[in-house]
Parts: C-alpha cells; sequence; structure tokens
C-alpha cells in the first residue's frame, strides 16, 4: 500500500491527507 502511495504522493497529495495517513499507517 505505501508503495502506491508513494507515486500518488510525488504528484502531490493535499497534506491534509498525507498527515491523515502518515497518522493512520502509525496507529
Amino acid at each position: 500500500m505505501i508503495m502506491n502511495i508513494r507515486p500518488a504522493l510525488a504528484r502531490g497529495l493535499p497534506r491534509d491527507l498525507v498527515v491523515q495517513l502518515k497518522e493512520f499507517v502509525h496507529k
């Protein structure tokens, strides 16, 4: 899943979504 998210992040995902995703991964 992270591999799929990495390319999306490189494209420019909303910071809000990135923060939520990081929190979800930490949990």
